[in-house]
């Protein structure tokens, strides 16, 4: 007679159970490295925002604008040759100060990382800021096609004449602010056409009599009588 092999029934054992154990650690541990890189970058941000509101506040008496982090504005002026707005401000997301000149990078200091622009922002100098060189304006001025004109006025003349606040319709520490929290250039440009009056105001500077009249192009300035005078220059809003 045959034999009958009976077979033992197969056991269904299923997988393994996960070893969540196992996992537990590693997770907490790249938990808690996230964190620490997290607080560490949040630190490193707040101080570099620290020693830029720390020289806004000694520079200007104003407090920092943080609004975008990838502009932070540090300085404005206009070049005393040509009076070609120059700009400055900070890239906190890009690490990087950026100088423009009408409007265009001439320079731009790039660093590894927001850490290692803690030591420039802790020693940032106005005039240190704002200086270019000469082959850095005409480079910029050449690349753009810009040619200045010849001025009719002197330096001294003009800076005279722009710089006589008495008759426009705010104070000179508002134009700062302002200029400091707009760096667009065409609101900046109707700003300044909007506080100057509309009259023909002339004034003397030191021994001389001048003038000047708003215009839609920008700023026409005189010397002595607007009837009789020859000597007359219309500067653009852009380098009021």
């Amino acid at each position: 007679m045959g034999w009958i092999s009976e077979q033992p029934e197969s056991v269904d054992r299923g997988t393994a159970p996960e070893r969540t154990d196992l996992h537990l650690t590693d997770n907490t541990e790249h938990e808690a490295v996230s964190e620490d890189n997290s607080d560490t970058a949040f630190s490193v941000l707040e101080e570099a925002k620290s020693r830029i509101s720390e020289y806004i506040d000694k520079e200007f008496g104003n407090e920092a604008d943080f609004s975008d982090l990838s502009n932070v504005s540090l300085a404005f002026t206009t070049d005393e040759d040509s009076f070609t707005p120059i700009e400055v401000y900070a890239d906190l997301v890009e690490y990087r100060i950026v100088t423009l000149y009408d409007d265009k990078i001439v320079s731009e200091k790039k660093y590894d990382s927001l850490e290692d622009m803690l030591g420039p922002l802790g020693n940032l100098e106005f005039d240190e800021l704002v200086a270019l060189s000469d082959e850095e304006k005409t480079f910029i001025l050449e690349e753009a096609g810009s040619v200045i004109p010849a001025d009719v006025f002197t330096e001294q003349e003009m800076l005279g004449i722009i710089r006589k606040y008495d008759h426009i319709r705010t104070s000179k520490q508002a134009v700062l602010e302002f200029f400091l929290e707009n760096d667009d250039a065409a609101e900046r440009s109707e700003y300044l056409k909007s506080i100057y009056n509309d009259d023909y105001t002339e004034f003397s500077v030191g021994s001389e009599r001048y003038g000047y009249k708003t215009q839609d192009e920008g700023l026409l300035i005189y010397k002595g009588s607007f009837l009789s005078g020859d000597e007359k220059q219309t500067i653009s809003w852009n380098r009021v």
